[in-house]
């Protein structure tokens, strides 16, 4: 075997041996199942809430949002919310302090209808050991809030909120949503802006979910 053959044996050695390492560890890419179906499920959210930024009375709210997820990222809800509330102290204060009497209308329900989007997914681990997923969600939407006695006003809602996936039915809400309505006082109308952050449970209909292949 001359030199020229034994060069050429030489290099296809060292081509199968590249090509067997390569075919050794080459990257293997894994799509990973999501730990948490929405697709096709009724969520059914029992919530609290509190206004933020109402200087007059303390609003504490009790309601629910009932939501059907038409994919993973898009669904449609319908929300309720009943307001208690309590005159402030810092109302108290300017009558007594300046002798000026606020026109008062006090929020008293909420009901209306949103869409929402939900482009942010991820998890975190809880005491060194429970992975939870969690995900975000924004959200639009339109309804009417009682104010006073008889003031139906309608109300336009943006909202951003996150879940954490406890189990395969149950995830733990905070949202924070903002009202937004135009409100008829003798002085004149003035636009409204009643932020709302809210806490609750999901409970997921059906309970659990089966893959077609599972893992």
């Amino acid at each position: 075997m001359n030199s020229i053959h034994k060069i050429w044996l030489l290099l296809l050695t060292c081509l199968l041996a590249a090509a067997a390492t390569a075919e050794e560890t080459r990257a293997v890419h894994v799509i990973e199942q999501r730990p948490f179906i929405q697709r096709l499920r009724v969520e059914l959210v029992p919530k609290y809430g509190y206004t933020l930024n109402e200087p007059y009375f303390d609003y504490h709210q009790a309601g629910g949002d009932l939501r059907f997820h038409i994919t993973e990222e898009w669904a449609l809800a319908g929300t309720f919310s009943y307001y208690f509330s309590n005159e402030a102290d810092e109302l108290a204060d300017v009558q007594n302090t300046f002798e000026v009497f606020p026109e008062k209308r006090p929020v008293r329900w909420y009901a209306g209808g949103e869409v929402s989007y939900t482009p942010f997914y991820g998890k975190f681990i809880l005491f060194g050991s429970w992975i939870v997923p969690w995900n975000a969600w924004l959200s639009v939407g339109g309804g009417v809030t009682l104010t006073g006695v008889d003031g139906m006003r309608p109300t336009g809602t943006v909202g951003l909120g996150a879940r954490l996936f406890l189990t395969r039915w149950l995830t733990l809400h905070l949202e924070l949503k903002d009202h937004i309505y135009n409100e008829d006082f003798k002085a004149g109308d003035s636009l409204m802006n009643n932020v709302v952050v809210n806490a609750g449970f999901g409970l997921w209909i059906p309970f659990g979910w089966d893959y077609e292949l599972p893992k």
